[in-house]
């Protein structure tokens, strides 16, 4: 069996290492609480699907805000390429919007009478016909 690697024009997001702690000044080396701690690049291919898995408090959902620009603090500055885009977050919050790029929180209320797909895209009406007339 051959495995296959994905190209790097196939790269839809790169994000730069990562750390992240919820203080009320920049967090120090000294401080070992880390809220999150991603040492290396991580790159997510189209084509794929991925997973975050970890325990109860390990930093996946801070992961994921920080990644949607979700959390305004000065030392929260995320560094990524979406759609072959640099954005710096959460200053490029909107542009990475406009580029299609979406969180589901887990505890947002989800409309029964709507397909998974509506409810998705009731934020982002227009970029949802987009997507979907590809």
């Amino acid at each position: 069996m051959t495995a296959v690697t994905p190209a790097e024009s196939d790269i839809l997001l790169r994000l730069q290492p990562v750390v992240f702690a919820y203080y009320s000044a920049r967090p120090t080396d000294a401080q070992s609480q880390w809220k999150l701690r991603i040492p290396t690049a991580i790159e997510l291919h189209s084509g794929y699907a991925y997973s975050l898995l970890g325990d109860n408090t390990s930093g996946k959902s801070t992961f994921i805000r920080l990644m949607a620009g979700l959390i305004d603090r000065p030392w929260a500055t995320v560094s990524m390429e979406f759609a072959h885009n640099r954005l710096l977050l959460p200053r490029d919050r909107l542009q990475l919007i406009s580029l299609g790029f979406r969180v589901a929180h887990q505890n947002d209320p989800l409309f029964p009478h709507l397909s998974i797909w509506d409810n998705i895209c009731l934020g982002a009406p227009t970029t949802c016909i987009h997507r979907a007339n590809r």
